[in-house]
């Protein structure tokens, strides 16, 4: 496939152009390659290993793989090296809380809610986690709290 010997070129030529590795794993991730893809991000990381995109995307890579554990690992560095990107952290508490750790999902998200109180993502993952455990007037609120988001 031309793109996948392209961006190879591409980080061949400037192996400190990280983008090269996102782009890359990105597409062994549509193709099916996963395993390549966390090669690429692993790589990519030797370079830049502050990077916050790529332990994201390496996180995600995992994820697919169902390696729980490892994969909770980077989206947690992702989110240390990236504080104030809210998606990282509303992937996080979601792995967390599909890994059974609801507690956890739950303070990060309200975390990442104080720090970006009209995130509808965070707002509706709330409603969902509450509703889940039967903590009605918990997800309530957070619910009412999206409804008037989405009213205006």
């Amino acid at each position: 496939m031309i793109a996948v010997t392209e961006l190879k070129a591409a980080i061949k030529l400037n192996p400190n152009f990280i983008p090269a590795y996102a782009n890359l794993a990105d597409l062994y991730r549509v193709l099916g390659r996963d395993a390549e893809g966390e090669s690429v991000l692993r790589d990519g990381l030797k370079i830049a290993p502050k990077n916050a995109i790529l332990h994201h995307a390496l996180g995600l890579a995992l994820v697919r793989m169902k390696r729980t554990d490892a994969a909770l690992a980077e989206l947690e560095q992702a989110t240390t090296l990236d504080p104030a990107n809210a998606r990282f952290s509303y992937v996080y508490a979601v792995a967390l809380y599909s890994a059974g750790k609801s507690d956890a999902a739950i303070a990060g998200l309200k975390k990442n809610l104080a720090d970006h109180p009209n995130n509808r993502d965070v707002l509706g993952a709330l409603v969902s986690f509450y509703s889940a455990r039967g903590e009605d007037m918990e997800a309530k609120k957070y619910a009412d709290r999206l409804n008037t988001l989405t009213d205006n």
